[in-house]
């Protein structure tokens, strides 16, 4: 691994002024040898400064180096040396990219929230605007807003046994799907799947726990 250095500033108040100098950050990048079989001969020039004899191999040097330096600006707050939530200055190149990978978790586990939240919103303002009895729209909307996961959580639909309710919200899920963009219908596939294979399962039965 090499480290490196790096300036953080920013723009001066006035136009023409001098960037003004925040601070400097160090951070580590992988070299050439530790990643491609290229020739790692290396040449050290009158100031201490250290490159790859072989053009091929420093350049590719040079561009592991301006890829990782740019990723560094991404994982810094704006204008500063803090780092955003979620990273921390890494040790190894298996560190830097386990952090890359983190963030796109945690990215991804957002993104989904989000969507499911858009997906209540939508499905309770269509179910409030059928104007049908205040005890079955909230059943309606409590039925179509508890989505059913990859971890196979136990949803509301699952306990309705009755058939004809079963086709009732079947009937308002299509309704429903009628309704949106195509953009939206292409977003919130994977919750109309997921419905449709649950209405077609047969119901959860509730044991009896009133005997022993």
């Amino acid at each position: 691994m090499k480290t490196i250095v790096k300036t953080i500033s920013r723009r001066g108040a006035e136009k023409g002024d001098k960037r003004e100098v925040i601070g400097k950050i160090s951070f580590v990048v992988p070299t050439v040898e530790e990643i491609l079989p290229l020739s790692i001969e290396t040449v050290t020039d009158e100031d201490g400064v250290v490159s790859y004899k072989n053009k091929v191999t420093q350049w590719v040097q040079e561009a592991i180096e301006s890829a990782v330096a740019g990723e560094l600006a991404n994982r810094l707050q704006p204008q500063s040396t803090d780092w955003k939530p979620g990273y921390r200055e890494w040790a190894t190149f298996e560190e830097f990219l386990s952090q890359a990978l983190e963030s796109n978790r945690g990215a991804g586990v957002a993104a989904a929230a989000e969507r499911r939240r858009e997906w209540v919103k939508l499905w309770t303002s269509f179910v409030v605007g059928l104007k049908k009895s205040a005890g079955w729209t909230k059943a309606m909307t409590l039925i179509g807003s508890d989505l059913p996961t990859k971890g196979g959580k136990k949803v509301e639909l699952q306990n309705v046994s009755d058939e004809k309710s079963r086709n009732r919200f079947g009937e308002v899920l299509a309704d429903f799907y009628s309704s949106l963009s195509d953009q939206d219908a292409d977003k919130f596939e994977q919750y109309f799947e997921s419905f449709k294979t649950l209405l077609q399962a047969p119901p959860v039965e509730i044991p009896d726990l009133t005997e022993e």
